[in-house]
């Protein structure tokens, strides 16, 4: 069987990919060794997952809490992963792995068979972990290792159709979006965003959380570990009901995304034509400032850079998720004035260092023409800058200032503020300085939709050590001083440094860019 073979090609090619980059290898390993370490380790009150499971099995009465409990955790599972498999669809087929050869060779229904086989089991090998470390030590402190087998089962099932029903959904948001000419970034940014805003609902209200994942349909995908766990009562509808919703989201999943990837991957991709005169929307008149307000070079290189954050928002939409995070816990609990004021000074590092920190490897094959152009070291660092702060500078300081609101101490909050901005700035300069003197040419595919350049570790550590002394006087005058005299001085320090650093490192990456020349 064709599929079959594909399958297995797939495979023994992600498994080349490991041996080629051992440090990922050794994470994701590391990650499987996480359950038995786990089996006999103490969590949460101090009681491991062996002891629930004994107390379970003499207890002798069923237990509605812990029902619900794995039901709700089997529930937010598939949830996060159809979300997962709706953010990594693929919408032209050369981004696909293998491309036209495969399809070409096989046929498009053996090719989507064959790699959806070679996905499936690796999301069912990888994703297995959370069971055995979630529900693994409570079923054989149980003396039910049947009951782990069964659960697993269970998983499978919700594996494969969480992530065919996200992959379908997905294709056909983009197809609207396409259809439409909307904007696909918009879709893919929210998708991050919405794991993020149901997570903090989750932790802010548990009880409800569990309550409502608990219920049908997807509280059904953990009735087959019920069957033999002592102390739950077993769901024969919930064990028939969960079969049906699994396969009908599989095969229908299944179905409808490869009707999708026939319409969608072969389109022509034509950008929209808009009117330069009247542009419309905030991409374009960002643009249009950017024309008036600086040289033609630096405007190009600035816009170039917003762009490319526009299309692969994940990493500035995970970095500000915790700022988000940040914000909803103060509104509803509060946070100490240090958290916010240390908050802010992370939204402005962050920021910088999400949009800055490695600029060469956005560039792709870009990056021999920019380096072959008349363009000065200086022109590039000042588009670079250019356009990493318009977006980071208005993020971080609408941010932190959400976020410093919420303080009780009027002055801590005002200095908070007022580091924000040039601390961004400083950072920024810091974060091109580190990226071109241990650049990371290639970008990182980290989801198929997305790419990104992963900076290397040595550029992280050093700009983080130098971020670190750049707010050590604001820190320190937030730490051991509330007064006004020690929290100006320590503002007044940290924007000192951050400025002349970010000066200094600016020029630093002109000239080491000036090296980089092609001639």
């Amino acid at each position: 069987m064709r599929a079959l073979l594909i399958a297995r090609l797939l495979t023994r090619r992600r498994l080349r990919r490991l041996r080629e980059r051992p440090v990922q290898a050794v994470v994701q390993v590391g990650l499987l060794l996480v359950a038995p370490v786990l089996r006999v380790l103490p969590v949460g009150s101090g009681s491991s997952g062996r002891d629930v499971g004994a107390m379970l099995a003499a207890s002798g009465e069923p237990s509605v809490d812990v029902a619900r409990l794995l039901a709700s955790a089997f529930a937010g599972t598939w949830l996060l992963l159809a979300i997962g498999g709706g953010m990594q669809v693929t919408t032209t087929i050369d981004d696909v792995d293998g491309g036209g050869l495969l399809v070409h060779a096989a046929g498009m229904h053996q090719f989507l068979l064959g790699r959806t086989i070679a996905d499936e089991s690796r999301r069912i090998i990888l994703f297995s972990i959370w069971v055995l470390v979630g529900i693994g030590s409570v079923a054989l402190g149980a003396g039910a290792p049947i009951a782990l087998l069964l659960g697993l089962v269970g998983f499978s099932l919700l594996t494969v159709s969480a992530s065919m029903a996200g992959r379908a959904v997905g294709l056909l948001v983009y197809r609207t979006a396409s259809d439409r000419g909307w904007n696909w970034s918009l879709p893919s940014t929210a998708a991050p965003a919405l794991i993020g805003g149901l997570a903090a609902l989750g932790f802010q209200f548990p009880e409800t959380a569990i309550r409502l994942l608990s219920l049908p349909p997807l509280g059904w995908f953990a009735a087959p570990l019920f069957v033999r766990l002592p102390g739950v009562e077993a769901d024969p509808i919930g064990i028939v009901g969960g079969l049906a919703v699994g396969i009908v989201a599989s095969g229908g999943g299944y179905l409808a995304f490869e009707r999708l990837a026939r319409d969608v991957w072969f389109r022509e991709h034509a950008l929209p034509e808009t009117d330069s005169e009247k542009p419309s929307g905030v991409g374009p008149r960002l643009r249009a400032v950017l024309e008036r307000r600086v040289d033609p070079p630096i405007a190009a290189i600035g816009w170039r850079t917003v762009v490319r954050r526009l299309r692969a928002p994940l990493p500035f939409v995970i970095t500000g998720a915790i700022g988000v995070i940040l914000l909803i816990h103060a509104v509803e609990h509060g946070l100490p004035d240090e958290t916010a004021a240390y908050g802010a000074v992370y939204l402005a590092v962050a920021s910088a260092a999400v949009l800055a920190l490695n600029p060469l490897a956005d560039e792709g094959p870009v990056l021999a023409l920019i380096l072959t152009s008349p363009l000065s070291g200086t022109q590039l660092v000042r588009g670079y800058a250019v356009g990493a702060l318009s977006i980071a500078v208005p993020t971080s300081l609408l941010l932190a200032l959400g976020t410093a609101a919420v303080g009780n101490s009027v002055p801590l909050t005002v200095a908070s503020l007022a580091v924000v901005g040039p601390l961004t700035a400083g950072a920024t300069g810091c974060a091109l300085a580190a990226g071109v003197l241990v650049p990371r040419y290639e970008a990182a595919n980290v989801l198929s939709s997305e790419s990104f350049g992963l900076p290397r570790k040595y550029a992280t550590v050093g700009f983080l050590l130098t971020q670190l002394a750049v707010a050590a006087p604001f820190a320190l005058a937030v730490e051991f001083g509330r007064t006004l005299p020690v929290l100006a001085g320590g503002t007044a320090g940290t924007v000192a440094l951050a400025l002349s650093m970010g000066l200094i490192a600016g020029r630093y990456a002109a000239n080491r860019l000036d090296g980089y020349r092609l001639t």
